[in-house]
């Protein structure tokens, strides 16, 4: 994985367990702040010597995120986790997901669910055309800490159109921290299931 400094690249790949630097409260671009739910602080050290579920995360509770939610392929929703989807200007049909504030570390809580879906979700559902699922290996447990998994974002007959890599980890098995990536194109997102 790559441990680019952001001092040494303008745009740094986000690395195993680490974090952006946060501030307790964040805009999710609708003019509405949320405080963040877990505020222990950011280390200063080695990514390696510390926790993600120790850090401040965002949240993803968006009611059309879970995986029941479905207004067919021509339906209005068509929300993207991405937050920049390109060098085009977004058509107005595309539009950024309300509670993507770009990569990090999130937990699904509330409506949307508690954790991703391991199986493929129904194209359309979601609130996006392509709904994203974890693949490559179930949810971890406590003991196996933060692992590498794909989503797969199912599009039509392909279940797997697209994927991009995340890590995940199991938080005492209370809930799990996903730490997320801009999806790699517009209509793609990331889905919930309780």
């Amino acid at each position: 994985a790559p441990t680019t400094s952001p001092a040494a690249s303008p745009t740094p790949e986000p690395t195993p367990r680490m974090q952006q630097t946060f501030s307790p409260r964040v805009d999710l671009g609708t003019g509405e702040e949320a405080l963040l739910s877990n505020e222990r602080g950011v280390p200063s050290s080695s990514p390696e010597q510390y926790d993600p579920c120790t850090l401040p995360y965002f949240v993803l509770n968006r009611y059309d995120r879970s995986i029941y939610f479905k207004d067919g392929d021509d339906g209005e929703a068509a929300f993207c986790d991405s937050s920049s989807p390109g060098d085009e200007p977004l058509p107005s049909f595309e539009v950024v997901s309300p509670d993507w504030v770009g990569a990090g570390w999130y937990r699904f809580v509330g409506n949307a669910g508690t954790r991703m879906p391991e199986t493929p979700p129904a194209a359309f559902s979601c609130g996006s055309d392509a709904p994203g699922w974890l693949h490559g290996g179930p949810h971890p447990s406590v003991e196996d800490g933060t692992v590498s998994r794909s989503v797969c974002f199912h599009f039509f007959s392909s279940t797997c159109l697209l994927q991009t890599s995340i890590e995940v980890v199991n938080c005492d098995d209370e809930y799990f921290l996903y730490n997320l990536v801009d999806t790699p194109d517009c209509n793609l997102r990331y889905c919930g299931v309780p």
